[in-house]
């Protein structure tokens, strides 16, 4: 896991939250929506410290909301659930909403998407990682990363399907697509030669 690359999420939300696990003493930070694992590094006693870590200006610490405490419950932090990764499946397709990229997981009837700012620390361990979903009690879950054996990370998913306007917008683009597909099909005998845009255009005339 990329240490950078969680600093870089704190700080383009300008939150920092440091949680200690009371029973085995390790550290988390993240933002409140991604909660990673640190190891590795030296123990954080403070917010200020982390604010010094990443270099935030004593001018803009004012901007960031901190907390330092003790891991939320509801929350299950153990390796367990995640060792097998079973039942979610992460598609080859992203998302593009309001300027940010989205990866979209699969959990049986379920589709949800997490911000592939949250997935970046990982970024070069994908044959390591396995990702399922986490319950917390009392309703709601997150995705589980696990980078083998172990639990790296917690991420919330970003409601997209509760945006009537994203969720509009997607099915008038596969519409759309659908109708490409039917009226400007690839030529027969094309389907398997490696052309470029420029010649399928030619082929489809």
């Amino acid at each position: 896991m990329k240490f950078n690359k969680v600093a870089a999420i704190c700080k383009n939300r300008k939150r920092i939250y440091i949680y200690n696990d009371p029973d085995s003493g390790a550290q988390w930070l993240g933002d409140g929506s991604g909660i990673y694992l640190l190891e590795g590094m030296p123990r954080l006693t403070s917010t200020d410290e982390a604010l010094r870590l990443f270099d935030v200006p004593e001018s803009k610490r004012d901007d960031y909301y901190c907390k330092y405490e003790d891991l939320p419950d509801g929350i299950d932090f153990t390796d367990g659930p995640g060792v097998n990764g079973d039942g979610v499946e992460s598609k080859t397709a992203t998302i593009g909403w309001l300027g940010e990229s989205f990866r979209l997981f699969e959990d049986g009837n379920e589709l949800y998407a997490i911000n592939e700012a949250y997935l970046a620390p990982f970024a070069g361990d994908a044959s390591y990682i396995k990702y399922h979903r986490r319950d917390m009690k009392g309703g709601g879950f997150l995705l589980g990363v696990n980078v083998g054996l172990g639990l790296q990370a917690v991420i919330c998913p970003h409601f997209l399907h509760r945006q009537e306007i994203f969720t509009e917008g997607i099915l008038e683009i596969a519409e759309a697509f659908l109708f490409m597909q039917r009226n400007f099909p690839t030529p027969s005998g094309a389907e398997n030669e490696p052309v470029d845009d420029l010649e399928q255009q030619k082929l489809g005339e």
